[in-house]
């Protein structure tokens, strides 16, 4: 059910609502189509505030007059005039529809029109059924209502109705701008190794990110509802953490706590929790981002190195930024304009393409020492793939760049391998194909099968015999680096000097880095200039699950 106070501020339903009620002289109120009051009440009469609505069978009736408006206000006729279910008196409505759904009704009146008669009996019958004891106050209170004439009151229903269709309007709008974030949130959310959860105010989850869900080893399964302490070894100390941030607002610190997966096994992780706030700082919910420990806890005499910095003085400020930035996206911090979400979207693209830069970095390291391990998991090919190239959407956009994928696999196409880390291949090849593309370019990307017995095989080293390949070819139509760095592309550090001014300046291992993750996986990585611009191919093998545990 969709909530107009997550739409629309309360407080410009209040400007609304008070002007306009001050204008008409009448009283009103914004429900929910069950008879709810969501914004008000607005210039109520001392009738119907302390009389009609002064017990509780007074205000069950309002309820049932509240519901009965919400139907009114969506037939067809130009406006919706009735009298109340209560006293009689008569009030008029208009809905507030969102993507053609009733979300509001709002509801002005508790007036008289110039052929409303009072008749004494029936309303000391209208008193005594909702239970009133003061008759002659409730009388009073009765006859102080003010009159309206009839054709004042269709003006009036007109203008409401206005009001209603444009609150819808901007409501509708709102929404379409939440979703648009929402997604661009769940695309960055699904971008980074570290695992997130967002849960509602009493901790149970609504949103999981594809790192975690892959960490778990149900890739795809969907914890929406599963209670967030209930993941954990000590379920305790999550209760204590958000027992904390209910009652203040500072960020508490990291905890080193143990995940547990599904496969009985224990994951070290440092997880941080944070608030989630309405513009108004209310408390919404909580989010939680951790980072796998594991690997790390077994290569701390690294710290005096290289490594050690990269870990502890790079990429926490990048987690840092790019938290920022999601809760800024998210409205969290208050709504933007198009102009101000553009500009925070490029930012938060360029802290991702870093983070991404430092985690090359660190994978690198990883296997100068020995120690990259792949954490293999089944995935489909196509939809890594499409995930990549929904990331880049902006940058082609800026640049008019046309990526066309074509595949001669099936719609699925399964694969066992470490999915972060092709993800962060195939998003550094394209990365390079965009850079070696001209505005209005084209790159094409393509997915085959491969055996060693095929005429395309002949490009790459010796494939195993009897063993199926997966070839996936990067291809940008345009400038193509000279012969000579051709044979350097994949080394590391390796930095081409056939760049355009402006181009992103890297640090030279991301296509090493790609070679280092696809030997790990058993395949081949190739380069190759063609007569219209470069492609990069490479092949993984499509090995048997059972047959890769423990690698």
């Amino acid at each position: 059910m969709i909530n107009l106070l997550d739409l629309i501020d309360k407080s410009t339903l209040n400007k609304i609502m008070t002007a306009y009620t001050k204008a008409t002289g009448m009283g009103g109120g914004i429900y929910d189509p069950k008879g709810n009051i969501l914004a008000g009440p607005y210039n109520f009469s001392d009738f119907c505030l302390n009389f009609c609505r002064g017990s509780s069978k007074g205000r069950k009736k309002c309820l049932a007059s509240a519901r009965f408006g919400a139907h009114e206000a969506m037939r067809p006729e130009a406006s919706a005039i009735y009298t109340c279910l209560n006293a009689g008196l008569v009030e008029c409505a208009a809905p507030v529809v969102v993507e053609g759904q009733l979300i509001a009704v709002i509801i002005c009146g508790q007036v008289r029109t110039e052929d409303y008669k009072i008749d004494r009996d029936l309303a000391v019958h209208h008193a005594i059924d909702i239970g009133i004891r003061d008759i002659s106050g409730y009388l009073e209170a009765l006859y102080r209502i003010p009159k309206i004439g009839y054709g004042q009151l269709k003006h009036y229903a007109t203008l409401l109705k206005i009001i209603a269709h444009t609150t819808g309007t901007l409501a509708t709008n709102n929404r379409r701008l939440k979703n648009l974030s929402r997604k661009r949130l769940f695309q960055l959310y699904n971008s980074v190794s570290d695992y997130i959860i967002a849960t509602d105010i009493d901790g149970n989850i609504e949103m999981q990110n594809k790192a975690l869900l892959t960490a778990l080893g149900q890739p795809d399964a969907d914890l929406t509802g599963k209670f967030l302490p209930s993941l954990f070894l000590d379920d305790s100390r999550i209760d204590q953490e958000l027992d904390k941030l209910r009652r203040v607002r500072e960020v508490p610190d990291r905890l080193s706590v143990g995940l547990l997966l599904s496969d009985k096994k224990l994951a070290q992780v440092d997880a941080s929790f944070s608030r989630i706030e309405n513009e108004q700082g209310e408390l919404q919910g909580y989010v939680a981002v951790m980072r796998d420990m594991s690997e790390e806890k077994n290569v701390e005499k690294m710290k005096s190195d290289l490594f050690g910095m990269l870990t502890h003085d790079m990429i926490n400020p990048i987690l840092a930024v790019k938290s920022a930035l999601k809760l800024v996206l998210d409205g969290q911090v208050g709504s933007l304009t198009s102009d101000q979400e553009d500009i925070l979207q490029m930012a938060a693209s360029t802290n991702h393409d870093l983070l991404g830069m430092v985690s090359d970095f660190l994978d690198v390291y990883r296997q100068s020492y020995g120690m990259l391990a792949l954490r293999r998991s089944r995935f489909d090919i196509h939809q890594a793939l499409q995930e990549v190239i929904n990331q880049s959407y902006y940058f082609c956009q800026d640049r008019q760049l046309n990526i066309v994928y074509q595949s001669e696999v099936s719609e699925e196409q399964p694969f066992f391998g470490d999915r972060i880390r092709l993800v962060r291949v195939f998003a550094n090849l394209l990365d390079n194909a965009i850079k070696f593309s001209p505005e209005e370019g084209s790159i094409t990307i393509e997915t085959r099968s491969l055996m060693a017995s095929d005429d395309g095989a002949a490009a790459f080293p010796p494939l195993q015999e009897g063993v199926s390949y997966l070839q996936v070819s990067f291809h940008n139509f345009g400038d193509r680096p000279p012969q000579e760095d051709l044979d350097l592309l994949f080394d590391r550090f390796f930095t081409s000097s056939h760049k355009k001014p402006g181009d992103k300046k890297g640090l030279g291992l991301g296509l090493h880095f790609c070679k280092l993750v696809v030997e790990n996986h058993g395949g081949h990585i190739l380069a190759e200039t063609t007569e219209d611009g470069l492609r990069i191919n490479l092949a993984l093998p499509v090995t048997d699950e059972n047959n890769q545990r423990g690698h």
